[in-house]
């Protein structure tokens, strides 16, 4: 099925479809791909619209779940982290930095609390949210005021394949 701004991949087109699969297309023409995948980061049979990044490599993350769009919320988030990784990054690769305040420290260090928390919820982070944890903050410990911090390595990504045969599984059952 098709929209302006979307095509769908499953059978009907009223509330009870069942939908395995979608390609929405943002405001600029970007695709961002949407599967019907267990709840709880996959884990769950009761199925749910799961926003999906990739590098359209292969690597593939569940992002979160969005009912209707392409999640407003997760894109805000993803811009927001976006501009303050940058940040971070230059303030790490530049000591003279004039980012370099208190302010910005401040706030890495409340959102790297958020998405621990997530992560150890084995909630879905996003591919910024997993970007601001591989930051090496450590030598602004001081600044921040605390301890060693952990820096993370995502060096695992879902396939992107392996989401979609999940998602064609989880459909097929529902027929």
């Amino acid at each position: 099925m098709s929209s302006a701004v979307s095509f769908r991949y499953g059978n009907g087109n009223s509330k009870t479809s069942k939908l395995c699969a979608e390609f929405y297309f943002d405001s600029k023409g970007i695709p961002i791909i949407f599967l019907w995948l267990g709840l709880k980061n996959n884990s769950s049979d009761r199925i749910s619209r799961a926003r999906i990044w990739t590098d359209w490599q292969g690597n593939a993350l569940l992002e979160g779940y969005v009912q209707s769009g392409i999640g407003a919320k997760i894109n805000l988030s993803k811009k927001t982290l976006s501009n303050r990784v940058k940040i971070m990054n230059e303030i790490v690769a530049d000591k003279n930095s004039t980012y370099r305040t208190h302010k910005y420290f401040s706030q890495y260090s409340k959102d790297r609390n958020r998405i621990t928390r997530k992560l150890n919820n084995s909630e879905p982070l996003t591919y910024e949210e997993r970007q601001l944890l591989e930051i090496d903050a450590n030598e602004f410990t001081l600044v921040i005021g605390g301890g060693k911090l952990n820096t993370y390595k995502f060096d695992h990504y879902d396939s992107l394949n392996g989401l979609v045969e999940v998602a064609l599984e989880k459909w097929r059952k529902r027929l």
